[in-house]
């Protein structure tokens, strides 16, 4: 329980040590890649577990300590299934994981926008988990509401 609430409180620093990188060096700063590992450490774990660490109703009930449960399983919250995915493999437009993300709605104020870079290497790590359903996607992104 401890080491959960110290991982936890060390992810609200992730804007100061990505902006300056490791001992306020920028080269030193982890870099996103589209892999699973990079996104759940490098993204997910310093920029949303901190709010997204078990599901609560203002978490919209998304507990994010382990990325591969919100892939290709319907968004629940309120009273049950909504028809949006968190992370529709092959499908980034479909993603609501992705489209709250561009909305600049997560993560919330005065939390740092996700930078243009780093969108494109999540987009990409959607992209790879079934490059080939990308031909079978909607172009019509979730509503985030």
């Amino acid at each position: 329980m401890l080491a959960t609430f110290l991982f936890a409180l060390s992810a609200c620093n992730y804007d100061r040590v990505k902006s300056t990188g490791a001992g306020g060096d920028p080269k030193l700063a982890p870099k996103l890649e589209p892999t699973l590992k990079s996104v759940q450490e490098v993204y997910v774990n310093a920029r949303c577990v901190s709010c997204h660490l078990e599901p609560t109703t203002k978490n919209r009930n998304v507990a994010l300590t382990d990325i591969r449960d919100v892939i290709e399983k319907p968004h629940v919250h309120g009273s049950g299934p909504h028809p949006k995915y968190l992370i529709k493999p092959g499908c980034p437009k479909q993603s609501f994981f992705l489209s709250i993300i561009k909305s600049g709605k997560m993560p919330p104020p005065p939390a740092e926008r996700v930078s243009a870079e780093d969108f494109k290497e999540l987009e990409a790590f959607v992209l790879s988990l079934d490059p080939k359903a990308a031909k079978l996607c909607d172009d019509e992104p979730p509503d985030l509401e």
